[in-house]
C-alpha cells in the first residue's frame, strides 16, 4: 500500500490492470448491491497500518460486550468508510469516528496514534501472514476445522468471493494436512 493516499482506481489497475479492474468492479458492485453494501471505486487507497495497529488495541481495550465485539464495531465503521465513502484508510478523522461508534477511548485512541506503540508488532504480524498464507488480495478468509489429533486444518481464500463461494469452502474437506491457499 502507498504510504500517502493515491487514487483507488488508479492504484488497481495498476496493479491488476485496466480490463481486470473492470470486469472485478463490475462484479463488486453487484454483489455489493444485493448485500446493501454501496462500494465506491472513485476514493482514495494508502497504507492500513495504523487501521490494524487500531484494531488491534481495540481488541484489548473493549469493555462494552468485551474486546472482540468493540474491535468489529471499529472495524465495520472503517469498511464504510473505506469502501462506501471513499476515505483513506490513513485518515485519522476516519479512524476516530470509528473508535467513538465502537464505544472505543478517542483520547486513549489519539495517544496510540500520536506513538509507535504496536506498530513494529502489528507490521510483523501482517508481514508473517502475508507470507505464511500467500495473501493477494482483501478480504482474506481463514477456514479452520478442528482434528482429532488437536492440529486444526486450514486454508485460506483470497479476495472477495460470493456468497455461494464460501459456503461452498465451509462444505469443502479437508484433504491435506497443511495449510493451503483455495484461490
Amino acid at each position: 500500500m502507498p504510504p500517502i493516499p493515491v487514487s483507488k482506481r488508479a492504484w488497481y489497475e495498476e496493479k491488476y490492470g485496466k480490463d481486470r479492474v473492470a470486469s472485478m468492479e463490475k462484479t463488486v458492485l453487484s454483489v455489493g448491491e444485493e448485500l446493501g453494501i454501496h462500494f465506491k471505486y472513485d476514493g482514495v487507497i494508502s497504507s492500513s497500518l495504523d487501521v490494524h495497529r487500531v484494531a488491534d488495541w481495540a481488541l484489548d481495550s473493549g469493555t462494552a460486550g468485551g474486546g472482540c465485539i468493540a474491535q468489529n464495531k471499529f472495524v465495520e465503521g472503517m469498511f464504510k468508510r473505506y469502501f462506501e465513502q471513499g476515505r483513506a484508510p490513513s485518515d485519522r478523522t476516519a479512524l476516530l469516528e470509528s473508535v467513538v461508534e465502537a464505544g472505543l477511548d478517542q483520547t486513549a485512541c489519539e495517544a496510540l496514534l500520536d506513538s509507535s506503540e504496536r506498530r513494529a508488532t502489528v507490521a510483523d504480524e501482517a508481514a508473517l501472514i502475508r507470507q505464511k498464507w500467500r495473501v493477494s488480495g482483501v478480504p482474506f478468509f481463514v477456514f479452520q476445522k478442528d482434528s482429532d489429533d488437536y492440529a486444526p486444518k486450514m486454508y485460506g481464500v483470497s479476495g472477495a468471493e460470493h456468497e455461494s463461494v464460501l459456503a461452498e469452502m465451509l462444505m469443502k474437506p479437508f484433504a491435506d494436512e497443511d495449510a493451503s491457499v483455495a484461490k
